[in-house]
């Protein structure tokens, strides 16, 4: 089962869908493109603890020395992407924190679904006979919305020393690029028509990984860097 940009669910047979195809898109210094652009060294200084995810992405067309942000133009169409996104950059970093986080953003205000739900005290369901302590009733649930000028889709961290193993650390020397290759969370989301696909490169996420201190240095070639996002029909 899957969710559609109006809240309703559809069925399909396999999950992703078979019709899924990878869209890469390159991060280049104007933004993403499927064509690499010249290689640039990037450079954010992580906020640590003192910020969230959602105040980092907010308001991309704003330089802020705390965030790298890359975005496409309006979308010419709607853009469903049902499955995995995947990232791979040239990253180094310095400082105390190990992580590099990306956040999949759709930019464009809009009504969405938002975590949790509304109790409908107009609709009583009735499912069952009543036992003591349950009337086998209860009220029926919609899903709790909210506009707002974007929504993070899905996020995916990384923590340098597990770069080739989950399993096993390796030493990073700090300053020295590495290739970089994570997963992001598996999502189901239609990124409308005229509205902008974006990718923000932070390090600690404030409510995910552990907050180290502020102040480490996140850099990133663009240009050789990339998301890989599964896109169905």
């Amino acid at each position: 089962m899957s969710r559609g940009a109006d809240f309703s669910w559809r069925q399909q047979r396999d999950w992703p869908d078979r019709s899924t195809r990878d869209l890469t898109l390159r991060l280049n210094a104007d933004g993403l493109s499927p064509l690499p652009g010249r290689p640039v060294r990037q450079t954010m200084t992580d906020a640590g603890r003192t910020v969230t995810a959602e105040q980092l992405v907010a308001d991309p067309g704003t330089p802020r020395a705390d965030r790298l942000v890359y975005s496409t133009g309006p979308l010419p169409k709607d853009l469903r992407v049902n499955g995995v996104p995947k990232v791979s950059v040239r990253a180094s970093l310095a400082g105390s924190s190990p992580y590099v986080t990306a956040l999949l953003v759709d930019y464009g205000t809009d009504t969405r679904a938002t975590a949790g739900t509304v109790t409908d005290t107009s609709q009583l369901v009735c499912y069952g006979e009543g036992i003591p302590g349950d009337t086998g009733c209860a009220y029926r649930t919609r899903h709790r919305t909210e506009t707002a000028d974007f929504k993070i889709v899905s996020r995916g961290w990384l923590d340098i020393r597990n770069r080739y193993s989950l399993e096993r650390e390796s030493k990073a020397v700090e300053g020295r690029e590495y290739h970089l290759s994570w997963g992001m969370q598996p999502q189901e989301h239609v990124f409308r028509k005229g509205h902008r696909l974006g990718v923000v490169l932070i390090s600690t996420d404030h409510d995910y990984t552990l907050r180290y201190p502020a102040g480490t240095e996140l850099s990133v070639r663009t240009g050789i860097s990339s998301v890989t996002l599964p896109v169905a029909r």
